[in-house]
């Protein structure tokens, strides 16, 4: 499958949030239920290699 590119207009401040929430979500892998671990993961590194790619600083936890 294609990886799809674009472009978004996103504030810093909507780049903080996404990131919080990638955070609020990391720390909860790991308390419960395994899809919700395996979606979760998936989409946390999902979020980190968006910041990578974009030159932005990483969450804060990791």
């Amino acid at each position: 499958m294609s990886e799809l590119t674009m472009k978004l207009d996103v504030t810093p401040a909507q780049i903080e949030a996404i990131k919080k929430m990638a955070d609020n979500t990391s720390a909860s892998i790991g308390c419960g239920n395994e899809d919700f671990d395996k979606q979760s993961t998936h989409q946390v590194k999902m979020v980190d290699a968006m910041l990578k790619r974009n030159n932005l600083p990483p969450r804060d936890f990791n």
